[in-house]
């Protein structure tokens, strides 16, 4: 016998039967324990982490969400290059300027059950221009270069080509997986809908690069 099993056989063996009853219940316990914690974290590692967006759909709010917007997005089309890459295309059509008069506010719904369940989680954004640039600097950065404005921009006729429609937040590095619904609404100071958008996506696990 290996001389530290027959040191822990030997130590075992001058406990009294209960206490080595009690130890073996212990010693049960602490590895259903450290079993329960390893399921535990697979789990938690396959709901959640770094992410890939899928969008599935893009369109406009229905007149009862947003009564009179008044950017009007028209020949909008969503074009996959690779498993994790998508581009977008299309005409944005705006009466008022673009600014942080304009205040930006996300309703999050997620998909289960085989139904939307509404008020998942509600992000408010601030103002068109901070907020972009707060959320997702990268992507206002290219909206703005393709427009050959920097924000504010003033009202106008806008086409787009290309536009990496995908871009990652560094304020929201990781995500829990699923399938999401997401009206994005701009408001005024009194609250009228100027501009309203609904994006549906699966977020995955993120994809390995390619070297």
């Amino acid at each position: 016998m290996d001389p530290s099993h027959l040191k822990a056989h030997q130590a075992l063996i001058a406990f009294s039967p209960t206490e080595r009853l009690n130890f073996r219940i212990m010693d049960s316990r602490i590895f259903t324990l450290a079993l329960f914690l390893h399921m535990a974290s697979r789990s938690i590692a396959s709901f959640a982490g770094p992410y890939d967006i899928v969008p599935l759909e893009l369109g406009k709010c229905t007149t009862s969400t947003c009564q009179s917007p008044k950017f009007i997005f028209n020949n909008y089309k969503l074009r996959k290059l690779d498993r994790s890459s998508y581009v977008y295309s299309g005409v944005l059509n705006s009466s008022i300027p673009l600014s942080d008069e304009i205040k930006l506010a996300a309703d999050i719904s997620t998909w289960g059950n085989g139904g939307w369940k509404p008020n998942f989680y509600y992000l408010e954004l601030g103002g068109l221009c901070s907020g972009m640039e707060k959320y997702l600097p990268k992507f206002k950065k290219e909206i703005f270069a393709q427009m050959n404005q920097s924000c504010p921009a003033p009202e106008g006729v806008y086409n787009f080509e290309n536009l990496s429609f995908v871009q990652e937040s560094q304020l929201m590095s990781t995500l829990p997986y699923g399938k999401y619904k997401i009206v994005m609404k701009g408001t005024d100071s009194d609250g009228n809908c100027l501009v309203c958008v609904i994006f549906v996506c699966d977020c995955i696990p993120k994809g390995k690069k390619k070297s």
